[in-house]
């Protein structure tokens, strides 16, 4: 990469944007590794600088890409250049970078530009020695406290950010809502046209359908069956659902991204209760730096690959017991994986909020469609996946996993199945797609619409469930060593069998599995196997096979750990500057 920067001063756009996307990607690895490893920060903001210093030469070029990403014009600012747009369009808008980030750094870059105007020696070899100049400084805090710049107020303007805005041109859209509405549309039949699923539904009468075979059809629920009202060939009526469905189905998505987003939606709460996020995260026994009094850490959820068997665990950390998802891709999704990694907690953050529970996940397309590249710089993340949004090239995320190197301290140890335990000696069920959608229409939607909404107050916290072979029923609202409602989904005939079963759950763990479960495209039978200790989901989709363990708990919700033991991750090579990345939490705003 540094021999890249070097030789690009007299290249072509496209060698510029080539590496432009290289940075954007080490932007995304490095602020996922700042708070151990600055040298790597300060080597990207010398790469930074120097792509920056060729990208100039050629006209127009900077403002162009700026453009694609700039909410405003960049304002003057008293110590030089203003770098915020050069900031923003490699490091995108989700990688924790805020107004500050980038007034401190535009100053640290404003230096090397005069190092690199004024002193011969800077223009050779130029990112090792920028690396160390900023290093000897004492980070970026040397050149703030530098004299020149030791507060905000130096760099705030006379103006106000709406003040100056009104006077700038306003940008037009790069692609209208017309234009993008069309390209989904495509993109919706393209994809559904190319489906040979048998039907399903069988309607006895003829549906007016488009030329491209679709319908928009409404029914009319009459007891267990729907009478047909009417149907509608208009494409005022048929577009809006095709490209709603074709948003949020995971049968579309890419295979370097459908079994990954499948695992992380299990444990994914929904868009109305993301604000509840951190009050909902359990805490666990540890404290920081494991001193008395601490702060109390989080028992934050991973996502671990494990080379050994090839699966995918979504878990907890510092924790006994926890929901627990395995997944097994029918096919490897990252290149030649030769370790156990991690997917970084501000990614797995990212995928939740900003596209899991979004429901539109489909506006954005993978760098690679097939499988996760490998990162190729040595003793950092090992797999790293662009996602960029289709009609809005300023909004970008990268997925990036870790390895466990061996200098860091001890890998925190990981929550997965106890496969000696039996579990086949409770209830059982074998149910169909169609029946996991009647229960979330039935309980899970509605109770996560109102219920759900109070989630945090005690007496919604756990839930009872009660199986046996006519009927799925959930108690709810517990207060004074009872419950005050109840909702029965009945069971197909013969799908049950095995002794009744009555559990106590937590909510969020059950209801948001069973919700987020039932949006999958599931192919197979879903297996439900019950016991006192834990309830088991199991079924395929076309990318990977699951199964999903929800604990069982006590009437304080405390969660049984029959089921379960503890992982410890497989460690890989010596590296010196390095924290797992599973350490902390991150949640976007």
């Amino acid at each position: 990469m540094t021999n890249s920067i070097a030789k690009i001063s007299d290249q072509s756009e496209a060698q510029l944007s080539r590496v432009l996307k290289h940075l954007q990607e080490t932007a995304s690895v490095v602020s996922a590794q700042m708070r151990s490893s600055n040298m790597a920060f300060y080597k990207h903001l010398a790469e930074l600088y120097l792509w920056w210093h060729a990208a100039s030469s050629v006209p127009g070029y900077l403002d162009a890409e700026y453009k694609k990403v700039g909410k405003r014009r960049a304002k003057p600012v008293q110590h030089g250049i203003n770098f915020s747009p050069l900031f923003r369009l490699t490091w995108g808008y989700n990688n924790g970078l805020t107004d500050d980030k980038c007034r401190r750094w535009s100053i640290v870059l404003n230096k090397l530009h005069d190092l690199y105007q004024t002193e011969a020696q800077y223009r050779t070899e130029s990112v090792t020695k920028f690396q160390l100049y900023i290093h000897n400084k004492g980070g970026v805090e040397g050149f703030i406290n530098d004299g020149k710049s030791s507060s905000s107020s130096a760099d705030d303007e006379d103006v106000s950010d709406e003040e100056f805005d009104a006077k700038q041109p306003v940008e037009p859209a790069r692609v209208t809502t017309d234009e993008m509405l069309a390209q989904l549309f495509e993109q919706a039949k393209t994809f559904y046209g190319a489906l040979h699923s048998q039907p399903i539904i069988d309607l006895d009468a003829t549906i007016p359908v488009t030329a491209d075979g679709m319908s928009t059809v409404l029914v009319r629920k009459v007891g267990d069956q729907y009478q047909l009202i009417g149907a509608s060939s208009d494409e005022a009526f048929v577009k809006p659902v095709a490209m709603q469905t074709y948003l949020n189905d995971y049968s579309a998505l890419p295979w370097s991204m459908q079994a990954l987003m499948e695992t992380v939606s299990t444990q994914c709460l929904p868009s109305n209760l993301q604000s509840f996020y951190s009050a909902l995260e359990d805490s666990s026994s540890s404290t920081h730096d494991g001193e008395e009094g601490g702060k109390q850490l989080k028992s934050v959820r991973r996502l671990l690959y494990v080379h050994s068997s090839g699966e995918f665990i979504l878990s907890p950390i510092r924790a006994v017991s926890g929901v627990v998802t395995v997944a097994k891709p029918s096919r490897p999704i990252l290149e030649n994986p030769d370790k156990d990694v991690c997917l970084s907690t501000r990614s797995r953050r990212l995928l939740e909020k900003k596209l899991i529970s979004g429901r539109n996940f489909n506006l954005f397309s993978p760098s690679n469609a097939e499988f996760i590249p490998q990162y190729t710089t040595p003793n950092l993340a090992s797999h790293v996946l662009r996602l960029q949004d289709r009609f809005d090239v300023g909004e970008f995320l990268h997925l990036d996993f870790w390895p466990f190197y061996k200098s860091m301290a001890a890998a925190q140890r990981q929550v997965t199945v106890d496969e000696s335990k039996p579990r086949n000696n409770g209830w059982y069920a074998s149910l169909s797609l169609a029946w996991l959608r009647k229960f979330s229409l039935e309980f899970t939607t509605p109770w996560l619409a109102t219920h759900g909404t109070h989630i945090k107050r005690a007496h919604q916290q756990i839930i009872q469930v009660t199986f046996d072979t006519k009927e799925l029923r959930v108690d709810f609202v517990y207060r004074d060593e009872q419950f005050e409602a109840s909702v029965g989904v009945a069971l197909p005939a013969s799908s049950a069998s095995g002794p009744a079963t009555k559990v106590l759950v937590r909510s969020k763990d059950f209801v948001v599995a069973m919700q987020s479960i039932a949006d999958l495209g599931i192919t197979s039978k879903i297996e439900l196997h019950v016991n006192t200790d834990a309830v088991v989901i199991s079924y395929t989709t076309s990318a990977a096979g699951y199964q999903v363990y929800v604990p069982t708990c006590t009437t304080s919700g405390v969660r049984s750990s029959r089921c379960f033991k503890l992982y410890t991750p497989n460690e890989a090579s010596e590296f010196e500057d390095y924290n797992d990345q599973a350490e902390g939490d991150f949640d976007p705003e």
